[in-house]
C-alpha cells in the first residue's frame, strides 16, 4: 500500500517523538548529544516542518534504524548493529583486534539485546573456526563477546587471544601458580597448560546462535 506523503510525514514526526522521548529526557538533550540544530528539531516536532530525507538518514543512524522504519505506522523495530571477526587475523592483542576493520556487521533487535544486559559498543561478534567447543559452540558459529565480562570465573567458557589467534576454551585455574588450563569441550582436543600472561581474555561468549548462554 503506497503512503500519502502526509501519512508518512506524520509517521516521520510521530516515530521521532516516541524515540526521543524514549531515550532521551529532552528535546534539549537529544540535540546536545546529537550536535543537532535545536530549532529545526522543535518544528520537526512540532510539525511545522516535514522532515527530509537528508535529516531522515541521520534521524535513522542515531536510532540504529532500518531505511523507511520512520516511515511506518507499525511499530519500529530497532536494532542494535555489531561487527564481526574472524578467529585467524594475526591479532596482536585485544586492542589490536577492537581496532581492525570487522570482516562485516550484524544486528539484532534491540530489545533483545537488552534482555541480555549487553553494552551496546561493547560486544563483537566472532565467528569460530573449528570443533573444538563442540557441542556447546560448533564451527560456522557466530559467537557474541561480551567485552565486559573479561574477568576469568573458574570453569566458564571464554573468547581468548593466544598466539595471536582467537580461540574459545573453557578457564580453569590449575594448583601450579601463575598457570591457567585451557578446556576445550570436545574430547577430541587436548587439554592445554599455559601460564596467565601467555593468553588475553577477549571476553565471555553471551549469545550463540539464538541461544543465552550466560
Amino acid at each position: 500500500m503506497n503512503l500519502s506523503l502526509d501519512t508518512i510525514s506524520e509517521n516521520r514526526r510521530n516515530n521521532l517523538i516516541k524515540l526521543i522521548n524514549k531515550y532521551y529526557k529532552s528535546i534539549n538533550e537529544f540535540c546536545t548529544k546529537n550536535s543537532l540544530d535545536y530549532s529545526a528539531i522543535h518544528r520537526y516536532t512540532s510539525g511545522n516542518m516535514r522532515i527530509g530525507n537528508i535529516s531522515l538518514k541521520k534521524f535513522e543512524k542515531i536510532f540504529n534504524l532500518n531505511a523507511g522504519d520512520l516511515d511506518k505506522s507499525n511499530e519500529i523495530r530497532e536494532v542494535v548493529e555489531f561487527p564481526i571477526y574472524a578467529c585467524l587475523g594475526n591479532y596482536t592483542s585485544v586492542e589490536n583486534l577492537l581496532h581492525r576493520t570487522p570482516d562485516t556487521f550484524k544486528n539484532m533487535s534491540r530489545d533483545e539485546f537488552l534482555d541480555y544486559e549487553l553494552e551496546e559498543g561493547r560486544v563483537v561478534g566472532i565467528v569460530c573456526d573449528n570443533d573444538a567447543m563442540n557441542p556447546d559452540i560448533k564451527q560456522g558459529w557466530i559467537v557474541l563477546v561480551d567485552l565486559n565480562d573479561n574477568i576469568i570465573s573458574d570453569g566458564e567458557i571464554y573468547a581468548i587471544l593466544m598466539n595471536n589467534k582467537i580461540m574459545f576454551r573453557e578457564i580453569y585455574y590449575s594448583d601450579d601458580d601463575g598457570y591457567l588450563i585451557l578446556k576445550p569441550s570436545n574430547t577430541k582436543f587436548n587439554d592445554s597448560l599455559v601460564k596467565q600472561e601467555q593468553i588475553s581474555i577477549i571476553g565471555r561468549p553471551s549469545y550463540v546462535i539464538g541461544r543465552f548462554k550466560k
